[in-house]
């Protein structure tokens, strides 16, 4: 089965119709850029209030994550339907969302570079966005178990030994604190 180059067997109609729909696609695409971006951003920010341990920056950027993450699912949806008119511009037997790189090989240049370049940006700020996000994961998974431990260690402070039992082991009486309803 051979694929078809759908780039060589464009008609000037087909490139009047891809002229239109396919930079509202890149306008798309530069959106989504700039909104992961700001989510990059704010993952910096975050980084360094957790390395300060300032909750005020901290919930700050928690606000600001929820809100871009909105953006980000909102301007999401009406990416399908933009790859369906540069599908359909392209005659296209399936008009289901492809890959940007799969895309572009069917596209004419210069539109086609456009699109690569398009989906090189947004691969790299979202490898980027998901590197900065496992940190700061790892970093709150550490400091949870931290803080876990100090409280099992500060509960333990409540155990005190009160006599043996029938075998001759230590029998240990553990007094209720406000800890061991938070630990």
């Amino acid at each position: 089965m051979t694929q078809t180059n759908h780039a060589e067997h464009t008609t000037p109609h087909n490139r009047a119709d891809l002229a239109t729909v396919v930079p509202d696609l890149q306008v798309h695409l530069t959106g989504m850029h700039a909104l992961l971006k700001q989510l990059t951003d704010a993952a910096d920010v975050k980084l360094e209030g957790m390395r300060r341990a300032d909750t005020e920056t901290l919930r700050g950027c928690a606000d600001r994550e929820a809100d871009l993450l909105q953006r980000v699912f909102d301007y999401a949806q009406g990416r399908p339907a933009l790859v369906a008119r540069v599908a359909q511009a392209l005659h296209r037997d399936e008009l289901k969302e492809v890959p940007l790189l799969q895309l572009a090989d069917e596209l004419p240049e210069p539109h086609a570079a456009a699109l690569r370049a398009h989906s090189t940006a947004l691969r790299q700020v979202s490898q980027e966005l998901q590197r900065k996000n496992r940190i700061a994961a790892r970093v709150a998974h550490n400091l949870q178990s931290h803080i876990h431990g100090i409280f099992a260690d500060v509960a333990k402070v409540g155990q005190e030994s009160c006599g043996y039992d029938v075998r001759g082991n230590p029998n240990v009486s553990t007094k209720r604190r406000w800890v061991d309803a938070v630990g």
